[in-house]
């Protein structure tokens, strides 16, 4: 089983044959009730709650707020599917100064009662807090995935989580089933449908069924420019990266499939750097022919500053698949764009536009697209409202962009005016 930290170091573990394929390191106070768990003792309790949703802790960590930010339990992987045990606590105590010593064990017990991983005093939280009433998640939860030689069956995730300071410990367990295979679909009969399992996936995974609605994406897609096409496909571009399992099973497909599907197909397997020797070298004149061409462009990084305003389309299809933190920092960021706030329409009155520097006029409109896209998905979306209001917060932004944030969270307009630089 194989760990990396999220820290500083990386650790490697082999202990029979589960991996360990990291370790995710955060602390996380929150104002939430407690669920179900069992404490041996002084009030203090503990849970473990095994989840595929591997960006919970971003949602944990990136808002404020009285509720406890929802994580969906999973009880059933196949092999190589990544899998977190969230270890939660609460009930512990304080040293005067505020602080607490958390750690715990884990074991995943196989279906026969043998013990397939043990991992010993994993620090759970180990330091100041102001109060001793919050729910805490530990600083280390283990991203662990069940390889080839596991036998299917129930499994038992058991948790030991002690209080140094307390001088208590209170233990917690969840059963998950290793399946030899896994399938899954939805009911998407037409682009309206597609569009909302998209805008919700992030809220409750379902990796079983990203395949089925990956073809069936492709079978109603029609013909776009770049702008129309880039953006979708990021959306699965992100679910296939985080759910990573599923890939060779995409690269199985494509002999089979069709010019279309397979074009949609060497897509999802380049950018998600999935293309291997052996597969390259199947590839017919035609894939080969696609996939020089992928590598000879140059795709579209969000992340690496935003050039075009499909850009920030890239970022909530990014959102939206992993309902990450990181695409709604780098859209709020844009919102520092207020500083050139009437410069797109200098740049549409100038009489020779080929002369000047549209670059200003440019990040206007991603501030105002930024803006206005912001305010209309914080409508429908908690989760974009609380990863803003951690923002406003706690963000580095400048006070013009806060207030442009600020008023962004009220009741957004019908309609985006104009942002055509012709």
């Amino acid at each position: 089983m194989k760990a990396c930290s999220g820290m500083n170091s990386r650790i490697f573990l082999f202990f029979l044959s589960l991996r360990i394929v990291s370790v995710s390191c955060f602390f996380l106070p929150a104002f939430i009730p407690f669920g179900s768990a069992r404490a041996e003792g002084g009030g203090f309790e503990a849970a473990v709650v095994p989840s595929v949703d591997t960006f919970f802790h971003e949602r944990w960590r990136f808002t404020i707020t009285e509720s406890m930010p929802r994580v969906s339990r999973t009880d059933r992987v196949v092999r190589g599917q990544t899998f977190i045990p969230y270890v939660l606590m609460k009930g512990y105590r304080r040293t005067d100064d505020g602080r607490i010593d958390l750690s715990y064990d884990i074991r995943v017990v196989k279906p026969d009662g043998a013990a397939l991983l043990v991992r010993q005093n994993v620090p759970a939280v180990q330091s100041r807090i102001e109060r001793d009433d919050l729910v805490l998640l530990s600083a280390n939860n283990l991203r662990l995935a069940f390889q080839p030689r596991d036998a299917a069956g129930r499994y038992a995730v058991e948790i030991t989580v002690r209080d140094a300071i307390g001088q208590t410990v209170a233990s917690d367990r969840s059963f998950i089933e290793l399946a030899d295979e896994m399938s899954g679909t939805a009911p998407i009969d037409d682009l309206k449908d597609l569009g909302n399992w998209m805008q919700s996936y992030y809220e409750d995974p379902h990796p079983e069924q990203i395949n089925s609605v990956f073809f069936k994406f492709v079978k109603l897609s029609e013909p776009q420019d770049d702008a129309g096409f880039i953006t979708p496909i990021t959306f699965f571009v992100e679910l296939y990266k985080a759910n990573r399992h599923l890939l060779p099973e995409l690269a199985a497909l494509y002999p089979d499939e069709g010019g279309k599907n397979r074009f949609y197909i060497l897509h999802v397997l380049y950018l998600t750097g999935a293309i291997t020797h052996e597969f390259e070298q199947s590839l017919d004149s035609s894939g080969k022919g696609v996939l020089e061409k992928l590598r000879g462009t140059r795709w579209p990084d969000p992340y690496d500053g935003i050039e075009q305003p499909f850009e920030l389309d890239m970022l909530w299809s990014g959102f939206f698949a992993t309902g990450s933190f990181r695409p709604i920092a780098v859209l709020v960021r844009q919102l520092e764009g207020v500083s050139d706030r009437g410069e797109l329409e200098k740049f549409q009155q100038h009489p020779k536009r080929d002369e000047i520097d549209g670059a200003p006029a440019m990040r206007d409109v991603h501030y105002r697209a930024a803006k206005w896209s912001i305010g209309a998905n914080a409508a429908h979306h908690r989760l974009v409202r609380e990863y803003c209001r951690f923002l406003l917060a706690h963000g580095k932004l400048s006070a013009a962009a806060k207030q442009e944030l600020s008023e962004a969270l009220q009741p957004p307009k019908s309609e985006l005016q104009s942002t055509d630089l012709q």
